[in-house]
């Protein structure tokens, strides 16, 4: 598990708690900067 930024750090608010969610790192790695997850 890894602590995922809901808002990428090139959109800011990257260390901000309100901003974190909890993932799986294959999750968190495959969305990359995007906004969104991808769709499986």
């Amino acid at each position: 598990m890894t602590l995922d930024p809901l808002l990428p750090k090139n959109r800011g608010r990257y260390n901000s708690f309100e901003n974190l969610r909890i993932s799986c790192f294959n999750c968190n790695n495959s969305r990359g900067n995007s906004l969104y997850p991808p769709f499986k």
